[in-house]
């Protein structure tokens, strides 16, 4: 395998640094990908050691055989979704382990260095870099078994989730806006904040009763949280009784279950702090 540029041999990855590695064998043969490309762009640092190099990385894949060489090229690939959150967020960076040295030509192609290329829009970036995924260098079929189970920013994979098993306080919450978004054929405006629109207001609390712990906890719920939730349900309402739609009631029926669950609830609930 040769390099693109054998100035990289023996170098340390920069920040935009572009790699190519090329998949072969039987097994990839049989999913067809033989001779595609996955291609690795450094965009952080992990940690530092001797022998190795753990850049963090966003991985694409290619269409074909062909290798990208220009800035186009490569904002027209696929990137490989690492880990699906809830199917609302995914996240893409992971961390390339176990990169020798001294030998990057041997496993490695460098294509170039390439700042600013398009990311996913739906990425989720885990802001504590010890939670990233990892994969040594030598096990690529970690990277093609995720993309053959969650697929990629153009074409993605869904499972059923449950919001209850959802750790990450933020990612439920995202996950009740879609499920509202969706039942009650409302959409919240562009860059709405919560505070501000019934349904993100709605899909908080909903998210908040469904437990775990929630980020920034300043208190709890309380009678003056429960109005105001029902002060939004009503908004909501009027929306759809507006509308001529045939399922209208059906989606009525939703708010009305939801403002009954909140009137019965009565566990304690963390709020976060300024979004409601």
């Amino acid at each position: 395998m040769k390099l693109v540029n054998d100035k990289k041999q023996n170098s340390s990855f920069e920040i935009g640094d572009v790699f190519a590695y090329k998949l072969e064998g039987e097994e990839n043969k049989k999913i067809g990908l033989e001779g595609k490309y996955l291609i690795f762009r450094k965009v952080d640092d992990y940690r530092e050691n001797k022998m190795y190099e753990n850049p963090i990385v966003y991985v694409q894949i290619t269409d074909n055989c062909e290798l990208p060489k220009t800035k186009e090229d490569l904002n027209k690939l696929k990137y490989v979704i690492i880990s699906n959150q809830g199917n609302v967020r995914h996240e893409y960076r992971m961390v390339l382990e176990n990169i020798p040295k001294r030998k990057k030509k041997e496993v490695l192609m460098y294509i170039g260095n390439f700042k600013d290329l398009i990311t996913p829009k739906d990425e989720y970036i885990e802001s504590i870099k010890i939670n990233l995924w990892k994969c040594a260098l030598k096990n690529t079929k970690y990277i093609v078994n995720s993309l053959v189970r969650l697929g990629t920013n153009k074409e993605p994979i869904y499972y059923e989730t449950d919001p209850k098993n959802i750790s990450d306080s933020h990612i439920r919450f995202l996950m009740r806006v879609e499920y509202y978004k969706k039942v009650l054929k409302i959409y919240p405006p562009k860059e709405a904040i919560v505070k501000d629109d019934p349904l993100l207001y709605i899909a908080l609390v909903d998210s908040f009763m469904i437990g775990g712990f929630i980020r920034n906890p300043v208190g709890f719920i309380n009678e003056e949280v429960k109005q105001e939730t029902y002060k939004r349900i009503k908004q909501l309402r009027n929306i759809i009784d507006s509308s001529n739609d045939n399922d209208k009631e059906e989606r009525l029926n939703i708010l009305k279950e939801l403002e009954e669950k909140v009137k019965t609830y009565e566990g304690s609930i963390m709020i976060l702090k300024n979004n409601i």
